[in-house]
C-alpha cells in the first residue's frame, strides 16, 4: 500500500486518486482516500512484490514475475507503468527472473530497481506532448501545478522563446505538426463532451479554430487536413487558405467517421449518437501523410484511408498489437509501429525494395530485432533511412541495417539532410521554470556516412572522400563535398559533385567563377559565396577589385558597411546606393526620420513622398513640391493628395507645374476655394471653366449648401462659402443676420454675440481692403437697394465694429462685478448706454442698478430703476412689482443720503470724448440716434 506523494489520507484532489493498494495476485485498487466507495480495480498480469509512485504522483511503477508461459515457464521479471487513472502506459521486460524492489528518483525520470541480487538503474521516458515544425519545438507544461496548461513555442534556430499560449480552464490533450503549423487539442475541464482543437502559426498566433465532438486523444495533420481522433471515431477537418496573405480566407469542412464503419462519413443526424458508440477494437494511435491515413487498433489491425478524398482502402490484420505510435515514410510505401512493451515492427503497404537487389515485397511484415524501444522517426527526404531509439541511444536504420549505435537521451524532432534533431523535452518540462527552455534545448546527430565524409575532408583527400561518397551517395553527401572543393578552388571537382547532388546554384555560381582570372578575386568570390564577408571584402581590395567589394556589400544588403566603404573612398555612386539602402531598411522598421534623412541624401523623391504620405506631414509634401522640377510626374500626385487633404492653394501650384491647370481648377472647386480657381481661369484659357462658369458654380454650391439644411447652421457655412469664394460683403451680411436670430432668441451669450460681431465687421475689413481701403459706392448701393435691407444693415455696415464694442463692454462690465471691482463696474456699465440701439436696456439698467447697489449709491439705483420703470416695454405687472420694491428698499436706504462731493464715475462719449453725466441722454426718433448735450 502507497499513498501518493504530496496527499494525505484526510485531503488531496477530490478528482485523483491518492491511495494505491495492490494484493499479490496481481490485483491493484486505486483510491480517493481509504474510504472510496468506488475504487479503480487494475488487474495487472504478473505476481506483485513490490509498487511506488513517482515524485509527481503521475505515475504508479507496478513489479513483480510474469506469469508462466510455454516459452517461459518460469516466468521472468517485469515492470509496469500506470497513469493515476489506470491507464497502462509502458512495459518492461528482463531477463533475471525476480524483482524485489524499486524506488524513484526526485526527477521521476529514473527508476532503481533490485533484480536477482542485482541493482539496476532505468530510464523512463514518459509519453509526452511536443512537435516540431519550421524550427520551432512546441510542448505543453503544467502551470502551478494547476490542471490547465501552457503551450511554450520555442524557436531551435535563435535559440529563443517565441512565446507562451495559456488556455484558461482547458487542458491539451493531445499536440501534432504540420508542414508549417501546429494542432493542439484541448478539452474543458469543468465539463464534459467540449473539446476545441486550435491551429498556430510559428509566431505562436492562433490561425483558425474548430470546436469537436470527439476527444482528440490522436491528433495528425497534412497540408490541407487535420484528422483528430477518440478511442472510437474520429474527425476530419479539411481545411484551405485563399488569397493573398493580407485577405486570405479560410474554407473549412468537417466531416465524421466511425473506426467500424467502412462505406463514408456519419450522417449528421446520426453523427452525436454514432461518435459515442463504443467499439470492440478501439483506436490505438494514427498517423498520415499527404495521400494515406493509417488508423491502428488494440487488436493490431491496421485500416488505411485514401486522402484527400478519405475514403476506406483495406485493413491489414495482426500487424502489432496495442500500437502507441506510427510512421510513414516519404512516399507511404512503409509504415513503422511500435507498442507499449517497446516492440518495433516495419509494414510494406506497398511493393518497395528492401535491399538493392532483393525483389520487390508487399504486405509483409519486418520485425527488428532490438527490444526496448521507446521512440523512432523517418528521414523527411529518404525512403530507406529511420532511426530509433534503445535505451540511452540512438540507431540508425537503412533499410533493416542498422549503423552503430549512438548515445542519446532525446526525442526525436526532426530528422532530415542525414542529421537528427533531438529535444531534451522531459528535463526542461520538470525544471523548475519549465516555460524558460534553456539555451541548448536540442542537439544535433549525424548518421555515421555524414560523420565519416567530414572525418576524410578534413584528414585526406578530397579525392579520397569522393571515392567514399560514389559508395555511400546522397545529395548531402555530394553537397558537402562539392563546398569543399570549392573553397580550394578545385573547380571540376565542385562541378561535379554539384551536378551529383542536383545543386543548379552551384554549377551557376561555378560556371561564373571560370569567367574569372583572377585566382584572387575567385578566392574572394567563394568566400562571399559561403557568407564571410569581411574576409571577401578584404581579398577583394588585396586584387585591387574595390568595386566588386562595393557590389558584395550592396547585393547582401549591408547598407551601414557599404555607407562606410563609401565614405572612406569618396565613392558617390556606392555612397548613393547606401542611402537608398539605408532608407528602405528604416522605411520598414517605421523609422520615419531616419527614412526621410537617408532618401533625402539619396535624391530618392518617390521614397520621399511615401514617407511625407504616411507620416501625413503635410508641410513636408509641400516643401517637396516646391523642390521638384517642373513637369515632374510626382508632381500630379502630390497635388491631388494635398487637395485631399483641403491645401487647394498648394495643391493647385503643383499641378500647374506639372502642366495640367484643368486638375488644378478641379481640386480648387472641390475644396470651395472659388477665388484661385478663378485666378487660374483667367489666366490659362481652359475648356469648360471659364471665371463666369466658376462665378456660376459658386453661386449654385453656396445655395445648395444652405438649402441642405436649417436655421443658424445654414447662416454659418454660407458665411464660410463666401469667406473662401472672396464674396466677403455676403459673408458679413449672413454673419449679421446670424447676429440677428441670435439676439430674436432672447440669448445672453454675450461672450457668442461677440465672435459673431467680430467675425462679421473683420469681414466688412476685408471687403475694404479688398477695394483698397475703401468702401466702393456700388458695393453700398447694392446694399442700400436691396429690398431685404433694413436700417440696422446699413448701420452695421457704415460702423462694422459697433455691435463687438457694445458687446465687449457688457463682458467686461459683468468681469468687474465678478471680481467685485464694482466702480470699474458701474464705469462700464454706464457706457454701455452709447449702445442702447444694439444691446436691450433692461439689460443695462439692471447692471447699472447691481454695480450702484454694491457702491451703495442709492441715487445710482434710484434713476436705473425710475428708466427700468418708465420703459415703454415695462408691463403693469412688472412696473408696480418694481415700485414695490423700491419703496422697500428707500424706506431703508434713502437715494439723498449720499456723499455728494464723492466722484461719480463718468463714462466719456464716444463721439465729443467729452466726460458726460450717464442721465443726459436724449433719444431722438425714429434713427435713435444717441448724442449728449
Amino acid at each position: 500500500m502507497k499513498w501518493r506523494p504530496n496527499s494525505t489520507p484526510d485531503g488531496g484532489k477530490s478528482s485523483d486518486p491518492n491511495l494505491a493498494v495492490a494484493f499479490e495476485d496481481g490485483k491493484c485498487f486505486l483510491l480517493q482516500g481509504e474510504d472510496d466507495p468506488g475504487p479503480t480495480m487494475i488487474q495487472v498480469p504478473m505476481m506483485l512484490t513490490c509498487i511506488d509512485w513517482s515524485a509527481d504522483g503521475k505515475l504508479l511503477a507496478v513489479a513483480g514475475k510474469g506469469r508462466k508461459t510455454a516459452a517461459k515457464p518460469e516466468g521472468t521479471a517485469q515492470l509496469m507503468l500506470y497513469s493515476s487513472y489506470g491507464r497502462q502506459e509502458l512495459i518492461m521486460r528482463f531477463e533475471q527472473k525476480n524483482m524485489y524492489g524499486l524506488s524513484w528518483n526526485a526527477t521521476g525520470l529514473r527508476i532503481a530497481v533490485i533484480m536477482d541480487g542485482l541493482l539496476s538503474f532505468l530510464t523512463v521516458k514518459r509519453p509526452l506532448k511536443f512537435c516540431f515544425f519550421e524550427n520551432i519545438l512546441a510542448y505543453t507544461c503544467a502551470k502551478d501545478d494547476k490542471e490547465d496548461a501552457l503551450l511554450v513555442l520555442f524557436n531551435c534556430k535563435t535559440e529563443r522563446k517565441v512565446t507562451v499560449k495559456h488556455y484558461s480552464g482547458q487542458g491539451i490533450v493531445s499536440l501534432a505538426a504540420g508542414p508549417d503549423f501546429c494542432v493542439a487539442g484541448a478539452k474543458v475541464l469543468k465539463e464534459n463532451s467540449q473539446y476545441t482543437i486550435y491551429m498556430m502559426n510559428e509566431t505562436g498566433a492562433t490561425a483558425n479554430v474548430t470546436s469537436c465532438q470527439v476527444e482528440p486523444l490522436f491528433l495528425t495533420a497534412n497540408e490541407n487536413q487535420v484528422i483528430a481522433a477518440s478511442r472510437e471515431a474520429f474527425l476530419v477537418w479539411n481545411f484551405r487558405q485563399t488569397g493573398e496573405s493580407a485577405t486570405s480566407r479560410w474554407e473549412t469542412n468537417e466531416r465524421y467517421f466511425h473506426i467500424d464503419d467502412s462505406h463514408g462519413f456519419i450522417d449528421t443526424k446520426q453523427k452525436r449518437q454514432r461518435v459515442l458508440e463504443i467499439s470492440v477494437d478501439p483506436i490505438s494511435a494514427m498517423t498520415c501523410s499527404k495521400d494515406v491515413l493509417v488508423v491502428g487498433r488494440e487488436s493490431g489491425n491496421i485500416v488505411r484511408y485514401r486522402l484527400p478524398q478519405m475514403t476506406w482502402e483495406r485493413e491489414y490484420t495482426a500487424v502489432l498489437a496495442k500500437a502507441k505510435k506510427l510512421g510513414l515514410n516519404k512516399d507511404s510505401s512503409r509504415l513503422l509501429l511500435l507498442n507499449q512493451e517497446g516492440q518495433c515492427c516495419m509494414y510494406a503497404l506497398s511493393e518497395t525494395k528492401l535491399a538493392k537487389d532483393a525483389p520487390p515485397v508487399k504486405d509483409v511484415k519486418l520485425n527488428l530485432e532490438r527490444h526496448g524501444i521507446w521512440n523512432f522517426a523517418w528521414a523527411e527526404d529518404d525512403l530507406e533511412l529511420f532511426v530509433v531509439a534503445h535505451k540511452n541511444s540512438a540507431v540508425i536504420y537503412r533499410n533493416r541495417d542498422p549503423e552503430e549505435p549512438i548515445a542519446n537521451e532525446g526525442y526525436f524532432c526532426q530528422f532530415k539532410n542525414l542529421e537528427i534533431r533531438v529535444a531534451f523535452v522531459d528535463e526542461f518540462v520538470r525544471s523548475a521554470n519549465p516555460t524558460e527552455p534553456p539555451t541548448q534545448a536540442t542537439k544535433v546527430l549525424r548518421v555515421k556516412s555524414l560523420r565519416e565524409t567530414y572525418h576524410l575532408m578534413e584528414t585526406s583527400s578530397l579525392v579520397e572522400a569522393q571515392r567514399f561518397v560514389d559508395t555511400h551517395p546522397h545529395p548531402v553527401l555530394w553537397n558537402i563535398l562539392a563546398d569543399k572543393a570549392l573553397q580550394k578552388l578545385q573547380l571540376d571537382l565542385a562541378e561535379v559533385c554539384y551536378i551529383h547532388g542536383e545543386n543548379y546554384r552551384g554549377t551557376q555560381f561555378i560556371n561564373r567563377l571560370r569567367k574569372q582570372k583572377s585566382d584572387k578575386v575567385r578566392q574572394a568570390e567563394v568566400s562571399a559565396h559561403f557568407g564571410d564577408l569581411y574576409r571577401a571584402e578584404q581579398e577583394f581590395n588585396e586584387a585591387n577589385r574595390s568595386d566588386l567589394a562595393f557590389d558584395m556589400r550592396r547585393i547582401s544588403g549591408d547598407w551601414f558597411r557599404l555607407q562606410e566603404m563609401a565614405d572612406d573612398d569618396q565613392n558617390d555612386m556606392a555612397l548613393k546606393n547606401a542611402h537608398e539602402g539605408l532608407g528602405r531598411y528604416y522605411y520598414d522598421r517605421q523609422s520615419w526620420d531616419e527614412a526621410v534623412k537617408n532618401f533625402d541624401h539619396a535624391r530618392d523623391y518617390a521614397a520621399l513622398y511615401k514617407c511625407h504620405m504616411i507620416s501625413g506631414d503635410v508641410g513636408k509634401l509641400e516643401e517637396l513640391a516646391e523642390i521638384l522640377p517642373t513637369g515632374h510626374p510626382l508632381l500630379i500626385e502630390i497635388g491631388q493628395l494635398l487637395g485631399r487633404y483641403g491645401h487647394s492653394k498648394a495643391s493647385a501650384k503643383a499641378l500647374r507645374r506639372s502642366d495640367h491647370p484643368e486638375l488644378a481648377v478641379k481640386v480648387c472647386l472641390a475644396n470651395h476655394d472659388f477665388p484661385t480657381a478663378t485666378e487660374i481661369a483667367r489666366s490659362v484659357d481652359i475648356e469648360g471653366f471659364s471665371p463666369k462658369t466658376i462665378s456660376a458654380l459658386m453661386n449654385q454650391a453656396i445655395k445648395e449648401q444652405v438649402a441642405s439644411q436649417d436655421g443658424t447652421k445654414s447662416l454659418w457655412d454660407a458665411s464660410k462659402l463666401y469667406y473662401n469664394a472672396g464674396s466677403f460683403l455676403e459673408s458679413a451680411k449672413c454673419l449679421f443676420q446670424l447676429l440677428a436670430l441670435e439676439v430674436e432668441n432672447k440669448s445672453v451669450d454675450y461672450v457668442r454675440l461677440k465672435k459673431i460681431s467680430v467675425l462679421a465687421a473683420s469681414a466688412v475689413e476685408e471687403n475694404k481692403n479688398s477695394l483698397g481701403n475703401r468702401v466702393g459706392a456700388g458695393d453700398r448701393r447694392m446694399v442700400l437697394d436691396d429690398e431685404e435691407s433694413t436700417s440696422a444693415e446699413h448701420l452695421f455696415l457704415d460702423d462694422p465694429w459697433h455691435a463687438a464694442e457694445a458687446y465687449n463692454l457688457m463682458i467686461v462690465a459683468q468681469t468687474f462685478y465678478v471680481q467685485a471691482d464694482y466702480g470699474k463696474a458701474l464705469r462700464a456699465a454706464g457706457t454701455l448706454c452709447l449702445y442702447m440701439d444694439v444691446l436691450d436696456p433692461v439689460h443695462i439698467f439692471s447692471t447699472i442698478a447691481l454695480a450702484g447697489t454694491s457702491l451703495k449709491r442709492w441715487d445710482v439705483v434710484n434713476e436705473a430703476l425710475m428708466r427700468l420703470v418708465n420703459m415703454d416695454g415695462t408691463t403693469p405687472a412688472v412696473r408696480d412689482e418694481m415700485e414695490h420694491f423700491a419703496d422697500e428698499l428707500f424706506a431703508k436706504c434713502s437715494p439723498n443720503d449720499v456723499d455728494r462731493d464723492a466722484a461719480l464715475p463718468t463714462p466719456m462719449c464716444m463721439k465729443c470724448k467729452e466726460r458726460i453725466s450717464i442721465w443726459y441722454r436724449r433719444f431722438e426718433a425714429p434713427t435713435n440716434n444717441l448724442e449728449c448735450f
